[in-house]
């Protein structure tokens, strides 16, 4: 029988033997193979056998060879002292102590085993070559299969992360959404100028519909100004940017006007709070006030959420 045809048969019987010995190799830190070897008869002849199915990926070559034990002698001469039964015993044992390795041949286009061994005191490192194979054609349509439904859920997988980051305002670069949009064919036909923040509110109109009340504290900053602190604390799932907050008060609405606000001047993290202090005129008649504050988020008003502020201004001595 014609020595490909030979190897190519026990391409498919070796690996369902029941005395084959499967282990795990890696080549380098992105791809990684099951290795299957065992000896296989035919006829007189024994062949040591061995096939690299890469693990890493869905692949549509696979690398192999037999060898005969005077094949063997011909890569070392260190197999003149063992039968073919003994190479397959000493192959299992160079895997459980780690004297294997696997590196690409440029010149075959195949992969080199390199075993190191020992003869007497000397250490000497063997090569087997194999060879790279595709697979049947019988076989490839499952493979091609196999590649689209990676593929398809590959993209199911970006669409999610898409969604999730569009409705989600964390501190990552925006043109991230762009880069996803382009690679994965993802089509967005909602609103940017508005989808986004209405996302948004909802996890902030919890946070702000709500009276918050500041007490003033009865020194004067500068001798000029009332100043009262109010803790906000984030409760969404992202965190808050540094200076990415920007409160407007509503004249219509409050009692009286705020003169500057300071900010936070760090990030706030979920479930940390944050301190944002309000400035109010000394002149102003001690007692209670109510103030209200479109709030903007990044640049972008917040539709239906105000800060409510109920302020209340103390006598000072």
């Amino acid at each position: 029988m014609e020595q490909k045809n030979i190897n190519l048969r026990m391409a498919h019987d070796v690996p369902i033997q029941k005395t084959v010995v499967k282990e795990k190799i890696q080549i380098d830190e992105d791809t990684s193979f099951d290795i299957y070897f065992d000896i296989y008869h035919i006829d007189i002849d024994d062949y040591l056998y061995i096939k690299l199915i890469e693990n890493s990926a869905v692949s549509p070559f696979y690398y192999h060879k037999s060898f005969t034990l005077e094949d063997l002698r011909q890569c070392h001469r260190i197999f003149n002292a063992v039968n073919i039964d003994q190479v397959k015993e000493a192959l299992k044992k160079s895997f459980q102590f780690n004297k294997i390795k696997l590196v690409y041949d440029p010149e075959s286009d195949g992969i080199l085993i390199k075993l190191k061994a020992y003869l007497f005191c000397d250490e000497h490192t063997i090569d087997l070559p194999l060879c790279k194979e595709m697979i049947p054609k019988s076989e490839r349509d499952d493979k091609l299969l196999t590649l689209y439904n990676i593929n398809k859920n590959q993209i199911k997988i970006c669409k999610e992360i898409y969604s999730y980051l569009k409705s989600n305002p964390g501190n990552f670069d925006r043109n991230l959404l762009n880069i996803l949009k382009e690679n994965f064919d993802i089509i967005d036909n909602s609103d940017d100028n508005n989808s986004e923040a209405e996302q948004i509110n909802l996890d902030f109109k919890k946070i702000f519909n709500k009276k918050k009340k500041a007490f003033f504290k009865k020194e004067k900053q500068n001798n000029e100004d009332y100043m009262g602190e109010v803790e906000i604390k984030n409760k969404t799932h992202f965190t808050w940017p540094k200076n990415s907050f920007e409160f407007k008060i509503d004249k219509n609405a409050s009692d009286i006007l705020c003169k500057n606000i300071n900010y936070p001047i760090y990030e706030i993290v979920p479930e940390a709070s944050g301190g944002f202090f309000f400035f109010f005129d000394a002149k102003i008649e001690p007692k209670e006030y109510t103030c209200f504050f479109d709030v903007y988020f990044n640049g972008k008003l917040l539709k239906g959420t105000q800060l409510q502020l109920k302020i209340v201004i103390p006598q000072i001595a």
